[in-house]
């Protein structure tokens, strides 16, 4: 029988790590927190990229709405 490991990481473990690799990575606690942020500090070019564990698949198309407008 395999014995399972079971990681558990935060999201603040894992901003702190991947900031190791880039300067600009910004820890939300929520969507509507994240929305926020993004409507005020996305310029056209900027790549956004989401990182998360249960519904955050979810948050994409609402980011989008936010910020087409």
């Amino acid at each position: 029988m395999h014995q399972r490991i079971a990681w558990v990481v935060s999201s603040r473990q894992l901003v702190q790590a991947a900031s190791r690799y880039h300067s600009r990575v910004i820890y939300q606690s929520g969507e509507k927190e994240a929305i926020k942020f993004l409507t005020k500090e996305v310029k056209t070019g900027d790549v956004i990229i989401t990182m998360g564990a249960g519904d955050i698949f979810r948050w994409h198309q609402n980011i989008l709405k936010s910020l087409k407008n």
